[in-house]
């Protein structure tokens, strides 16, 4: 903070102590970074098949937010949100296609190329994934 008043204009923060990131995030720094999220979303992006671009863990491993992008031809492709057998505990929060950000309902189609940001109780990871894949559970 105290960087920030005498005019120093991006202030990055590391810590690794994750109960200081909720105060950190919401006192006006430009980025707070936890080496072991990092780290473990790394990890996590590694780990989680080829259709999985992004993951970040959530509240200490018992939630992830995956991107998964709807490949063309795949059985996403043209498949509406309602209907598609996302598992409860598992929510399509955002579909980002080309510029535009669309917050989704029932009446969501997906298209090819669309990235798919999902929330997903850890449990619930494969059974989403399977949607994504080329044999998925449509």
């Amino acid at each position: 903070l105290l960087a920030k008043r005498i005019g120093v204009r991006k202030v990055v923060v590391v810590t690794d102590e994750t109960t200081y990131l909720p105060v950190l995030d919401s006192i006006g720094l430009d980025v707070v970074v936890n080496p072991h999220n990092l780290t473990a979303g790394r990890i996590l992006t590694a780990m989680r098949k080829g259709m999985v671009r992004s993951v970040v863990m959530l509240r200490a491993g018992v939630a992830d937010l995956l991107e998964f992008v709807v490949d063309p031809g795949s059985r996403m492709d043209g498949k509406r949100l309602q209907g598609a057998g996302f598992p409860k505990g598992a929510i399509v929060g955002m579909v980002i296609r080309e510029e535009d950000l669309i917050i989704p309902d029932g009446s969501t189609v997906f298209q090819a190329n669309d990235k798919v940001i999902v929330v997903t109780l850890r449990d619930k990871i494969e059974t989403v994934e399977k949607l994504f894949s080329s044999g998925g559970l449509l």
